[in-house]
């Protein structure tokens, strides 16, 4: 409830009531679920009286009533960390008061903004390269080791296997390492019939593929060479 201002017996002003002037947060209208947002308030007070903030919220985690977020304050800023119970429209709402008006439980001025937070869509890692440490073609014995290097916009654990294909697997698919988040794997070649390989790396980080599948591959060649005395 906003408070009316104080007055003298003879109708003078004493002390006027402080005015919010802005509320914005650091993301324009919408964030993904998980985000935090930075929401900063002003407040005008004529006499330069201590201005005390309240946030508040409205919307799907607060069952679109309102809810408290801060106690009285002198701070003006409020970093709202968001989740998924808070996909939708929400408000949020600062409140104000100097103490010469407004008892504890209500309010001088208020100000208020609609924010909505969105769905964060998990996206799927990408392999962005495959190198061996060695150039095609090598004699048979040697040992090639594999880098790979893998991207995932949500910062999300990536997991790498490493297959091969060629003269040894009878030209099928053989996985060579377990699901594993290193990304590096070293080929001994010594028992490998010469001939063209493929060498592919799958990767996925437990949100889309399952055990057997895989997000997304790369594949590169490798020539084994007869060893020449």
């Amino acid at each position: 409830m906003k408070a009316s201002f104080d007055a003298s017996p003879e109708g003078e002003v004493s002390n006027q009531l402080p005015v919010l002037v802005d509320l914005q947060p650091d993301q324009k209208g919408s964030a993904k679920a998980g985000s935090t947002i930075s929401w900063s308030a002003k407040a005008s007070d004529p006499d330069g009286d201590t201005v005390l903030y309240q946030f508040w919220l409205s919307g799907p985690s607060t069952g679109n009533t309102w809810k408290s977020t801060t106690n009285w304050t002198a701070e003006r800023f409020w970093n709202w960390t968001t989740t998924y119970e808070d996909i939708g429209n929400n408000i949020v709402e600062v409140r104000v008061r100097d103490g010469h008006h407004a008892n504890p439980e209500e309010w001088d001025d208020k100000l208020s903004s609609e924010f909505r937070v969105e769905e964060n869509v998990n996206q799927k890692p990408s392999v962005i390269s495959l190198k061996p440490d060695k150039v095609s073609p090598q004699s048979q014995g040697a040992q090639i080791t594999w880098t790979a290097n893998a991207h995932d916009s949500d910062g999300d654990t990536i997991l790498c296997q490493f297959w091969l294909n060629g003269p040894s697997t009878d030209e099928t698919w053989s996985p060579m390492t377990d699901w594993t988040t290193k990304n590096i794997w070293t080929w001994n070649s010594s028992p490998s019939v010469t001939g063209i390989y493929g060498i592919e790396v799958r990767v996925r980080d437990g949100y889309h593929a399952g055990p057997e599948g895989k997000d997304d591959f790369q594949r590169s060649n490798f020539v084994i060479k007869q060893f020449a005395p």
